[in-house]
């Protein structure tokens, strides 16, 4: 087990060992699609609608509750508003071409978790480039982040959920 994450017997994972925070006037609920562009596996709509996160306005110190109704499938990626593209929980830990990235959880486990809570100062994700070869932080600048969650995230057919979350440090 990481050091970074704990799981327990129904399969959260959770980041940080605080609660999440509510603050009056903040909306709960998913925030409108915002434009986003994607890469050619993810040019394909969303084929699931069973991913949720909450708070739609996310704070440095809050927590990021994300609810997955099964089946989901068993690869996390992030968005980040600059396009840039976070693979969190994936498959080929160890391979050559993931260099030192670490995936978040095995993602058979993943594949059965139905809710997760992530302290956003801590999710890291490793960007497939030539170059960025270890993790490095998701939530860094301020904007709208898409997260997705699905199966052949790296294909020209991808079978995803997503959610988008605006991120306000």
């Amino acid at each position: 087990m990481r050091a970074h994450h704990i799981l327990t017997g129904s399969f959260a994972v959770m980041l940080a060992a605080c609660g999440s925070r509510e603050t009056p006037g903040r909306t709960e609920s998913t925030p409108p699609a915002a434009p986003v562009d994607t890469a050619p596996a993810l040019g394909v709509p969303a084929k699931f609608t069973n991913l949720s996160c909450t708070p739609a306005e996310l704070r440095a110190g809050d927590v990021l509750s994300m609810k997955m109704q099964g089946p989901h499938g068993a690869t996390l990626m992030a968005v980040a508003p600059d396009r840039t593209k976070y693979f969190v929980i994936f498959e080929g830990e160890g391979a050559p071409s993931r260099g030192k990235r670490k995936s978040l959880s095995p993602p058979d486990i993943f594949l059965r978790t139905p809710e997760m809570n992530i302290d956003p100062r801590m999710l890291t994700g490793g960007v497939l480039e030539s170059g960025r070869d270890t993790n490095e932080v998701v939530f860094r600048t301020p904007g709208v982040y898409r997260l997705v969650v699905g199966s052949h995230l790296e294909t020209d057919r991808p079978e995803y959920a997503q959610c988008l979350v605006h991120y306000a440090p």
